[in-house]
């Protein structure tokens, strides 16, 4: 390839817009939940629960998914869900870097029972601010539906971390040791976990064709 067709693919490239993928992923195993719930109308905040993650790679996380399930009383009645980020201080969650209000249930979609006989549902959200992930930095991810009444929700296990999690149970934080379940997505900067969308690179099969159809069109020969 000439080094002008180099140049014009890697601008091209350069320009196209990258399409999210799953960067991180602790699939859940459905062996049981950990309490994390506000009920605003009632006993307020119950229990929020936390889990660490660290990416390889810098990047852009713009929607996630996580895995709960109904521990006591009937399923649904979600009517949001608090999204937080938190810098991890001394392998605790520290100081709060994003916090994003989800309206609705966040797509609730049932699943099977988890291993206690609980109803599990799948659920993700895509966040209006994307999060800035710094390489090989830890941090906390929180996950708080809002849920009144008698109901119980918990954030299912999962597996592919470190093992570890975190939870604030009325006011009283410990530590956990498993991993809750949840996945981000997002375009990683370091050129993993992202891809050009198929149609810019339809875009850039269509520059080059154009462009050396106009170099033959002036006479001029362009090498295989």
């Amino acid at each position: 390839m000439k080094p002008q067709l180099h140049i014009l693919a890697a601008a091209l490239l350069a320009a196209a817009p990258l399409q999210a993928a799953t960067i991180y992923n602790q699939p859940t195993d459905l062996s049981g939940s950990v309490a994390s719930q506000n009920d605003p109308g009632g006993a307020g905040e119950i229990a929020k629960a936390y889990d660490n993650f660290t990416l390889s790679t810098a990047s852009s996380v713009t929607s996630l998914g996580w895995t709960g399930s109904y521990f006591a009383g009937s399923a649904g009645g979600i009517s949001g869900f608090l999204v937080e980020i938190w810098a991890d201080n001394a392998g605790a969650p520290g100081a709060s870097l994003l916090s994003a209000t989800i309206s609705g249930n966040a797509g609730e979609t049932s699943l099977d029972n988890d291993s206690n006989g609980d109803p599990a549902y799948a659920y993700s959200a895509t966040l209006a601010t994307p999060f800035a992930a710094a390489a090989g930095t830890a941090y906390w991810l929180s996950i708080q539906p809002t849920l009144a009444g008698s109901s119980q929700w918990g954030w299912e296990n999962g597996s592919g971390g470190d093992g570890a999690a975190y939870q604030v149970f009325g006011g009283s934080p410990a530590a956990i040791t498993n991993d809750l379940a949840f996945s981000l997505d997002g375009t990683a900067s370091g050129g993993g976990g992202s891809v050009p969308e198929p149609g810019s690179l339809a875009l850039l099969a269509a520059g080059l064709a154009g462009w050396r159809g106009a170099r033959r069109r002036a006479g001029v020969g362009v090498a295989a």
